[in-house]
């Protein structure tokens, strides 16, 4: 029994990919726009104590997540077709997210209660804590299944819209630090709240007594286990430099990794955008149809990529500068760091997540983000107190580096790269040419904002160009793709 509607039908990977890419766009605007104020109002140490607190709530947010939201997916986007099997599995799900979220508020209160951190600290780990219960009855993961990337998105762009202005109206100095932890909630609680009516159209999750862990258990424990591993590498950054080198620290640093959180997952969402379609094609064994996925995407992530670190590398200290003032300055050399660490971060995500996920081979995936997570802390506690925040952004690079290697040989039995030299040859020259362009604006553009915009728009229209005349088959068919929708206007 088919559960979409009749004349309902999925859109092109193309189509959710373009939507998934405007959600972390959106997500990449917000904070451009929403950080220089936020860090000129709230000062580095208000900043970053809230930063600190959303490291010590997000390691609770994991432990009530379990990997379930992976897992469903995987599982889910197999048997969306069979209304039956897909609410009894919905349900099962729920059910095993319910009782981790419990569990999870519960570690968070026996922590309170022994460490007893200050009244400043403790009111905003409570307040960012309701991130907790929304991911958990949010159930977004069933709107992922069904690659319901239009409502996800729009709802997602309502929302951060909503928190953009609550900040404008509420948070004038470093006293409304509170207030700002309840800006960065409100759209995942808004979010959730909606969701509770809107995936009605789908399933109807409810707490079921038949959870048959069972059948679930090994996938979802190596699936959470996987996740504690990268939680550890990527989030254990900040909570060793608020140990060793104070809140300040932990601000300077916060800055320049959202920055490249923000490129790094509109690069990403590429990839988990095709892990439903992927999973449904693996079930159904479509080899060939796998393969051309695969590829397409390889490709034009690394169509995106190279010339995104090069720009990145190259005008950090200008993004530094126009998204937080000269007090932030010495935070440049950290992005600059992470804009080589892109490279292998958004590469170990397709091999990871978008190939060894999807294939059931999530083993290897928490064999690579274990020892990578021992590598960071180990590096971390010997990089942090040498070499400070740059020290913390050394140990990234390592672990994403190390992570690439391993999870592209474990993948290899599914898929290996088919990239020409020449798309190759003309991704390069096309990069080098968004380096060469970066320098001159530096030499003949003063002004630091100036500056950023004019590089900008002066290198992406040529490195299109230069893709077009080297014959780049990716950019050639999205922009005959975007031509024929203009004409057809």
């Amino acid at each position: 029994m088919s559960l979409f509607r009749r004349g309902e039908e999925l859109h092109s990977v193309k189509f959710n990919a373009v939507l998934n890419a405007v959600k972390q766009l959106v997500s990449t605007i917000f904070p451009i726009i929403t950080v220089p104020y936020i860090t000129r109002v709230l000062g580095a140490d208000s900043y970053g104590q809230v930063n600190y607190a959303n490291s010590i709530v997000s390691y609770f947010v994991l432990l009530a997540g379990m990997g379930i939201s992976t897992y469903a997916t995987r599982e889910g986007a197999r048997i969306r077709n069979d209304k039956q099997r897909l609410s009894k599995f919905v349900n099962q799900m729920f059910t095993v997210n319910v009782f981790a979220c419990l569990l999870s508020y519960a570690a968070l209160l026996v922590l309170m209660l022994v460490w007893r951190p200050g009244s400043n600290l403790a009111i905003l780990i409570f307040i960012l804590s309701f991130s907790i219960a929304a991911n958990t009855f949010g159930v977004d993961w069933v709107n992922v299944i069904f690659e319901d990337y239009v409502y996800i998105t729009l709802r997602y762009i309502i929302f951060q819209v909503l928190a953009f202005a609550s900040m404008l109206i509420f948070v004038h100095g470093s006293h409304d630090a509170d207030v700002y932890a309840g800006c960065m909630v409100l759209p995942l609680v808004g979010g959730s709240l909606c969701n509770l009516w809107y995936i009605k159209r789908y399933v109807h999750p409810r707490l079921t007594k038949d959870v048959q862990f069972g059948a679930h258990v090994k996938a979802i424990v190596t699936l959470f286990a996987n996740n504690v591993a990268s939680t550890i590498y990527l989030s254990s950054d900040q909570t060793l430099l608020g140990i060793f080198s104070g809140s300040r620290a932990v601000g300077l640093y916060s800055l320049p990794v959202k920055a490249y959180s923000m490129i790094r997952n509109v690069l990403n969402a590429l990839t988990y955008v095709m892990v439903p379609r992927l999973s449904a094609m693996i079930a159904t064994h479509e080899e060939k149809q796998i393969i051309q996925l695969l590829n397409r995407t390889f490709c034009s992530l690394l169509t995106l990529i190279l010339p995104a670190s090069v720009g990145l590398f190259f005008l950090s200290p200008e993004i530094v500068s126009v998204l937080s003032g000269p007090q932030y300055a010495e935070s440049s050399s950290v992005l600059q760091i992470l804009s080589i660490a892109l490279l292998f971060s958004v590469y170990s995500c397709f091999f990871a997540n978008g190939i060894l996920i999807p294939y059931r081979k999530e083993s290897q995936f928490l064999l690579a983000t274990s020892v990578a997570a021992v590598i960071n802390l180990v590096l971390n506690c010997i990089c942090i107190p040498l070499w400070g925040i740059n020290g913390a952004a050394v140990t990234t690079l390592v672990a994403e580096m190390y992570i690439l290697i391993h999870v592209y040989r474990a993948a290899a039995e599914y898929y290996r790269p088919d990239v020409s030299m020449r798309m190759i040859v003309s991704v390069v020259l096309g990069s080098v040419f968004v380096g060469l362009i970066c320098v001159v604006g530096k030499m003949w553009v003063p002004s630091i904002a100036l500056r950023l915009i004019v590089v900008i728009a002066v290198s992406v229209p040529s490195y299109l160009i230069i893709e077009l005349l080297m014959g780049n088959i990716y950019v050639k068919n999205i922009t005959l793709s975007l031509l024929r929708k203009i004409a057809n206007r």
